[in-house]
């Protein structure tokens, strides 16, 4: 079905570009308004694309640590992790094991490289993007080349 939309919407943009923007803001936008974009964005291996993004802002390679944990050994057992660049806290959570409490804790570090907090407007709908430049892949984002960030 993905492959059939886009060619869909590819096919459309060819024939009248501002139909196509309006069908995507009516069909596909409205249904991401009030959702949370980390929700629906799975990162298969979040420290790797943490550690390629700071690379690419120069920075040093991410470190999970332990900053305390509650329980060990037990039922209710509860690790909290801090992620470290270059001696600064970039990111933090807690999880069942130290290996959940570092997975979620590099996905914490990217919701802020990203800026896409629970408190963020993520998807401003009633704004045209006229010229907006393609947004960088993760591989390619440094925080810098952002063309098209808006926050709310």
């Amino acid at each position: 079905f993905a492959k059939a939309f886009k060619a869909f919407v590819g096919a459309l943009e060819r024939q009248d570009v501002d139909r196509a923007e309006s069908f995507i803001l009516d069909l596909v936008a409205v249904q991401l308004v009030g959702k949370d974009i980390n929700e629906i964005w799975d990162i298969p291996l979040p420290m790797r694309m943490l550690s390629k993004i700071l690379e690419n802002q120069g920075k040093g390679e991410p470190e999970a640590r332990l900053i305390w944990q509650l329980g060990p050994k037990t039922l209710l057992a509860n690790y909290t992790v801090g992620i470290y660049s270059d001696k600064e806290l970039i990111g933090e959570y807690h999880g069942e094991t130290l290996e959940i409490a570092e997975d979620m804790a590099a996905r914490d570090a990217l919701r802020k490289l990203f800026k896409t907090d629970v408190s963020k407007v993520v998807l401003p709908t009633k704004e045209k993007f006229a010229n907006a430049a393609p947004n960088p892949s993760a591989q390619e984002w440094t925080g810098q080349n952002l063309p098209n960030l808006i926050i709310g």
